[in-house]
């Protein structure tokens, strides 16, 4: 930053009454000008969104919508951050001071001055008045007006016209010295030397009376600062002291860091979210500018220069490419972008979960992760050998578990405290309009009656929309108060292997369903695809709209139609896709007695051949709940109705 004094100018005070002359106030004041270079984020970035509109000083943008100024005499220049970008030509490096050789410029006599150094970057012009004003016959002190114009000619080339019009023009009134500066940036590819032209346009003043002359008696030679800082985004700005008391805050609405995206997806220009076409094949385009959180985590775990990625060169780091399971943030990535309600009332649609965020400071990657994860309800985890994610969206069941495949004691629950469970939250997120930071209150109003308001605030990192803070609002308190169960047990190697964090699965568990419904597939008869052998069929009907799911070979689950029941064996309509294995596991479901279904937070191995296994409790409907107001839907998981 520097401060540049561009003249000054006296004051004096107008006359009395009772006849006395009149003096108009001296209106041509000093100037200060400050001198700010940004450095607004990591490159390449879209850019700002908006030009001079983007920019807020105190909070003001430079530029109305439509298009009035809101500030005189700022400048600005901004670069994108790419690796071979130009010079904001801002910071002086050096300045050299020179004379002209010339007094008063008058009219029709040109004054000249050459610039040989084909280095120098620009050319400070020094117009000196001594004074500016007009007496009347009366004694009265006026101001007045005077003009000039500023060319420029590089070797023996014409001459270009810089200054002229109302920015060569100069009125009001001062009685003592004033200075005002024109700068004129050079042609660094033009052909040396160079003259400036300074052009009095005003005639002479042939009167005492009028005092409208200038003096052109030095000029300043400039050579920027010429570091250009490669893959850094800046904006470079050059205010009027005169409109600030002190230098005013900066703020930028950006196009955020480019971010590599799937070669089968284009970007929304409206929304920002991405749209996919065709197949993903495994292979990434060209960086784009987008909201997609999946896809910005993905950047920030490759990415060598401010994340986890391994520099090609040097090979330090941590991740690379072929380290993370790009198939499972391509799945997240389609969750994220798909366009739903905005939940406000207003039926403008916008993407289910965006990431807007500047992240201006180091911190620990585990932190930094799973930050960016809770955007998008997402987790990481190491699995097989590479990175993968697992998100809190739709999905079919994977395993199915019952006291057949688990160890004892069987399934144990816990539940949260009821005094803890929040009926009333507040979300913070940024406002791009306020550009400050606003509150969004989602209120449980049937969990309020019964437990009061317990209220919990909630930082919705990376969010711009009202819209998404009140959908994590409402995923808040359904959390809190609906799924609030855990189920804790241990499986064999054979579940365990299979069984990862974030998949469905079901639990058949005979003692909260008051018979059982589940077991293991018996040898002989060999199971086929439609007719199922059972370890125990007793008490299984065809009724209440039966069904029998097993797990199949491949590990997968399905799920079909009972048609009959006899000696141990159950037929299926339609047929499995293929023959479960004999002592594969199968679960008996029918309208009374369902499983319940569970989400898997955590896969523990222990003793080298068991598997620890957390699940929180899973309802499919809370999704269309939470979005669009649904009544939520509940499966009947006993008959046990009696209490204790």
């Amino acid at each position: 930053m520097s401060n540049l004094i561009i003249g000054s100018g006296g004051g004096g005070k107008g006359g009395g009454g009772g006849g006395s002359p009149k003096e108009e106030k001296d209106n041509l004041d000093s100037k200060q000008y400050a001198k700010v270079l940004d450095l607004i984020s990591e490159g390449e970035i879209g850019g700002l969104v908006n030009g001079a509109k983007s920019i807020f000083l105190n909070n003001t943008p430079l530029q109305n919508s439509d298009g009035s100024e809101n500030f005189a005499g700022v400048t600005w220049q901004s670069r994108n951050g790419t690796a071979s970008q130009e010079v904001i030509p801002i910071t002086e490096n050096t300045a050299t001071t020179k004379p002209t050789g010339h007094g008063v410029v008058a009219y029709g006599v040109p004054a000249t001055a050459t610039i040989s150094d084909s280095n120098v970057d620009a050319v400070k012009v020094i117009i000196s008045i001594p004074s500016l004003q007009r007496l009347t016959d009366k004694g009265d002190i006026y101001g007045t007006t005077v003009s000039l114009s500023i060319d420029i000619k590089y070797g023996s080339g014409s001459w270009i016209n810089k200054v002229s019009g109302n920015s060569g023009t100069i009125t009001g009134r001062t009685g003592d010295l004033y200075q005002k500066e024109y700068l004129i940036r050079l042609d660094g590819t033009a052909t040396f030397p160079a003259i400036i032209r300074v052009s009095r346009v005003t005639t002479d003043s042939d009167s005492s009376k009028l005092s409208n002359a200038f003096k052109w008696e030095n000029f300043v030679e400039i050579k920027y600062d010429q570091r250009t800082y490669p893959n850094s985004a800046l904006v470079g700005l050059r205010v009027d002291a005169e409109q600030f008391t002190s230098i005013p805050t900066r703020t930028y609405l950006v196009k955020g860091i480019k971010v590599k995206v799937p070669n089968n997806a284009t970007v929304d220009s409206n929304t920002g979210a991405l749209t996919y076409s065709g197949t993903f094949n495994g292979t990434l385009g060209a960086a784009v500018v987008t909201n997609d959180p999946s896809w910005i985590l993905y950047d920030l775990l490759t990415s060598s220069r401010y994340g986890l990625g391994v520099d090609p060169i040097t090979n330090a780091g941590h991740l690379a490419a072929n380290d993370l399971d790009k198939f499972s943030f391509y799945a997240c990535s389609q969750y994220c972008s798909t366009l739903v309600d905005d939940c406000t009332g207003t039926g403008v649609q916008e993407p289910r979960f965006a990431c807007n965020v500047n992240i201006q400071s180091a911190a620990e990657a585990y932190t930094v992760i799973n930050q960016l994860c809770s955007v998008f309800r997402a987790q990481a985890y190491w699995a097989a050998g590479s990175v993968a994610l697992t998100q809190d969206s739709p999905a079919d069941t994977s395993y199915l578990f019952t006291t057949a495949n688990v160890l004892e004691p069987g399934f144990t629950y816990s539940t949260s405290s009821q005094k803890n469970r929040t009926t009333v939250a507040i979300v913070k997120y940024f406002d791009n309009d306020l550009r400050d930071y606003a509150y969004e209150e989602v209120k449980d109003d049937a969990n309020i009656l019964r437990y009061g308001s317990v209220v919990k605030n909630i930082n919705a990192f990376a969010t711009t929309s009202r819209g998404q803070a009140l959908r994590l609002g409402k995923w808040l308190l359904y959390m809190e108060n609906f799924e609030r169960t855990t189920c804790s047990f241990v499986a064999s190697i054979d579940a365990g292997v299979i069984c990862r964090p974030g998949q469905i699965v079901e639990i058949a568990d005979e003692m909260i369903s008051g018979s059982r419904r589940s077991g293991r597939i018996k040898a002989s008869p060999a199971p086929t695809t439609n007719a199922i052998a059972l370890d125990d069929a007793t008490g299984l009907t065809t009724g209440n709209n039966a069904k029998l799911a097993v797990i199949l070979s491949d590990g997968s689950v399905e799920s079909k139609n009972v048609s009959s029941v006899s000696s141990g064996i159950v037929t299926v309509s339609p047929a499995f896709s293929s023959a479960p294995n004999p002592n594969s596991i199968w679960v008996y479901e029918t309208s009374d007695i369902q499983t319940s279904t569970w989400r898997v937070i955590s896969v523990e191995e222990q003793d080298g051949s068991n598997y620890a296994v957390t699940c929180l409790e899973y309802n499919s409907s809370k999704y269309n709940h939470i979005e669009n107001n649904n009544l939520l839907e509940t499966r009947d998981v006993t008959n046990l109705n009696v209490p204790p």
